[in-house]
């Protein structure tokens, strides 16, 4: 599959230090508002296959960013998540390619992007649903890997829930894109719909 963006999901609160320092690895000290779920980072605590490097050093990115991740996020901290969309010319030498959450035991990792492409289930990866399957909740979760920092300035479009948060975004000099089909809650509705190309 031919990908255009890869996508990072993140607090709005931690936008400015983004800006200025760009997209930095798990353990940096600029972050204001930690998302992530902290036994799957207890899990996360481990050497990658290819590099030998911890997970932590590395900035995540999902190629579905509507997975469970996000739900349990948006479900805490409603339309303060927001999603940033890179470009995939992102990924170097030093990029590694997890099918599975990085975090599983049974995630295999991939120096060579197209040899990912060749192996993984892109159609369990962009699946609308993970209900009772906690295998295609994990391959929901595949991930890009991007070592130690991205530079802000492949930064493409930041997608929000609502416009009452694309108006909190207007300082950022950003394509600011309001997609409610990307996220699961607004409206008092859980949307667990398939997404379009044009949305991934």
């Amino acid at each position: 599959m031919k990908i255009k963006y890869l996508k990072h999901m993140t607090h709005i609160n931690n936008l400015d230090s983004i800006f200025k320092y760009g997209l930095l690895s798990h353990n940096n000290k600029f972050q204001k508002i930690d998302i992530s779920n902290k036994e799957v980072n207890k899990r996360r605590n481990k050497i990658e296959p290819i590099f030998h490097r911890n997970l932590h050093d590395y900035v995540p990115f999902y190629f579905n960013p509507k997975n469970a991740m996000l739900y349990k996020t948006e479900k805490e901290f409603g339309s303060d998540i927001i999603i940033l969309y890179f470009n995939f010319n992102i990924i170097n030498n030093n990029t590694i390619f997890s099918y599975h959450n990085a975090s599983k035991k049974m995630a295999k990792f991939f120096k060579n992007y197209d040899k990912f492409n060749q192996e993984v289930a892109w159609k369990h990866i962009f699946n609308g649903s993970w209900k009772d399957n906690p295998i295609l909740k994990a391959r929901m979760m595949s991930e890009c890997l991007i070592y130690k920092k991205v530079n802000i300035n492949n930064l493409v479009k930041i997608v929000v829930r609502d416009e009452q948060t694309k108006a909190k975004l207007k300082k950022f000099n950003i394509n600011i894109e309001v997609n409610k089909k990307l996220f699961f809650f607004g409206n008092n509705i859980t949307n667990f719909d398939k997404l379009e190309q044009k949305d991934i």
